[in-house]
């Protein structure tokens, strides 16, 4: 018998072509007979032991309470799944249906701003100024200029000198 798996196999090793050696041929015989199993008789079950079967596929009052309970727990918890569920939903859209209505109103504050700046009318205003309520412009004299540091805003804390 061939010790190793190469000379077992009839395997070549190698990158070059070797003579091909003809593998042996192993007779088998045209008809092998069954294996006869044998059986194991089957051994007797005591009454003791058919009693213990038939009670442990009987239902006792203690699994049907754990039963009932995780039946219960299942349930509530369900329960209050889908009913915080439910609420999450509303409150989403609630919140689209107030974020739609704040875009239109943002929307109508836009064009009632536009039509307010395009409707004033600074010579009209002028004019009427001038006219009805005898106002004038002053003078070079009577202009004050001031110059600030923070060019940003101007905070007054008193009166404005006058400068006759």
């Amino acid at each position: 018998m061939a010790s190793t798996r190469q000379e077992r196999y009839n395997l070549i090793y190698g990158n070059t072509a070797r003579q091909m050696v003809e593998p042996e041929v192993v007779s088998r015989p045209a008809y092998e007979p069954k294996r006869k199993v044998e059986r194991v008789p089957k051994k007797k079950s005591s009454s003791q032991i058919k009693r213990n079967q038939k009670k442990a596929y009987e239902f006792d009052f203690n699994f049907i309470c754990v039963m009932a309970v995780a039946c219960a727990i299942v349930f509530s918890v369900s329960f209050l799944y889908l009913s915080q569920r439910s609420n999450l939903i509303s409150k989403q859209s609630a919140l689209a249906n107030k974020k739609n209505e704040l875009n239109v109103l943002v929307t109508e504050n836009e064009d009632m701003k536009l039509e307010l700046d395009q409707s004033v009318n600074l010579t009209k205003i002028e004019e009427v100024a001038t006219k009805q309520y005898g106002m004038q412009k002053p003078g070079k004299n009577k202009v004050i200029t001031y110059k600030s540091k923070n060019g940003d805003y101007v905070r007054q804390y008193g009166d404005i000198p006058s400068t006759n």
